[in-house]
């Protein structure tokens, strides 16, 4: 049986945000089954992504979303709600940006 297969692979996504409360992933997900998807008309405000990316880059994505038995936008969606950010609002693997012209702010 391949990597992520099987009743074992997929244990639940108690991480969850609010926003994606209906999406339920547990053991009855094979490999053989269509990723899990939120139910018809639970999006808000749906927009297409238009970003244009490299195809390895996407294939894995796509393969990391198999794995955990979500489809790729539930796995965008769950990876943007638990990227850890710096005091600057961007991902803390990044350099940090130019501080210049910010004023200090001394804690007491």
């Amino acid at each position: 049986m391949a990597a992520g297969c099987g009743p074992n692979a997929v244990d639940g996504l108690s991480d969850t945000p609010d926003r994606l409360p209906h999406l339920t992933i547990g053991p009855e997900l094979s490999c053989g089954m269509a990723p899990r998807r939120r139910p018809r008309g639970t999006l808000m405000d749906p927009v297409p992504m238009g970003y244009v990316v490299e195809r390895p880059s996407k294939e894995k994505f796509d393969a990391i979303a198999v794995r955990a038995g979500i489809s790729s936008a539930v796995l965008f969606e769950l990876v943007v709600d638990h990227l850890e950010l710096t005091d600057q609002g961007i991902p803390v693997w990044m350099p940090e940006q130019n501080r210049d012209g910010e004023l200090p702010i001394n804690s007491a």
